[in-house]
C-alpha cells in the first residue's frame, strides 16, 4: 500500500499569496486511481485543484495535479 497526500489549492484574492492551502489528507491505497476514488474532493467543498504527492517502490517522489472534480477515461469516453 501506498501513502497518497492530498493538498488542495482554494484560488481567492483575498490572500496575499493568491490561493489558501488545505491541511493535506493522506489516503493509502494501492494504486493513484484507487487512491483518487477514495478521496472525497468536491469543488465546492475544498479547492479548484489537488496536488497529489506519492513515493514509488524504487523511492522516486512523484508529483501530479488534478482538477476537481476528476472525471476517469470510462467517463470521458464513455464505454468502450
Amino acid at each position: 500500500m501506498k501513502e497518497y497526500t492530498f493538498t488542495t489549492y482554494t484560488v481567492s484574492k483575498e490572500f496575499i499569496s493568491g490561493y489558501a492551502i488545505s491541511e493535506p489528507k493522506i489516503i493509502k491505497a494501492m494504486s493513484l486511481k484507487k487512491a483518487i476514488k477514495k478521496y472525497d474532493g468536491k469543488p465546492d467543498d475544498h479547492g479548484d485543484h489537488v496536488d497529489i504527492t506519492w513515493t514509488s517502490k524504487k523511492d522516486n517522489d512523484s508529483y501530479k495535479v488534478i482538477k476537481l472534480p476528476h472525471q476517469f477515461r470510462k467517463e470521458r469516453k464513455g464505454r468502450l
